[in-house]
């Protein structure tokens, strides 16, 4: 946090370096060239994009449906999900008991069940591999909030297959 706050904070003092009125020096100095090569290495330090612990953003193209395995499923839709909440898409089939899931997700924590939401056409999202899974599936983290009036519980996972 302090390694970016330095960044940040020379910036400016970077383009004084740079953009200084010198008459003297009209041809190119090494301290300017120097300058520029530094702006050009912290402009691509602080790029959003490189910012993000999630990897690069998608946007959904059309409505897709999600599900997520939660330890307070009722918890979550009656006070909703903070950014960054971790779903999976939802597919054809058997999903297995609770315990199963678990294994195969990789989730630390005991499971209580699953909840549902609709992921509306134009919100964004990052896609990444989960982490020490067995399955091969991936996870979507949204980067919208979603609000209760959003969500679903499934108690019974038979609820999540179709």
């Amino acid at each position: 946090m302090l390694q970016k706050r330095i960044k940040i904070f020379s910036i400016p003092f970077i383009f004084l370096l740079i953009f200084s009125p010198n008459e003297s020096a009209l041809a190119k100095s090494p301290v300017r060239t120097i300058g520029r090569g530094a702006v050009r290495g912290i402009f691509k330090k602080i790029n959003p994009r490189h910012l993000k612990k999630f990897g690069p953003l998608h946007i959904f193209r059309k409505d897709t449906k999600l599900i997520r395995f939660s330890d307070h499923p009722s918890i979550d839709t009656r006070i909703g999900l903070r950014p960054h909440s971790f779903w999976i898409r939802q597919r054809p089939g058997r999903y297995g008991n609770l315990e199963h899931i678990r294994r195969k997700l990789s989730i630390s924590h005991p499971l209580k069940g699953g909840e549902k939401t609709i992921a509306k056409k134009g919100w964004r999202y990052h896609e990444r591999p989960i982490k020490n899974g067995k399955a091969r599936i991936r996870e979507i983290i949204l980067d919208k909030r979603v609000i209760p009036k959003k969500m679903t519980i499934t108690p019974s996972l038979q609820g999540l297959s179709r």
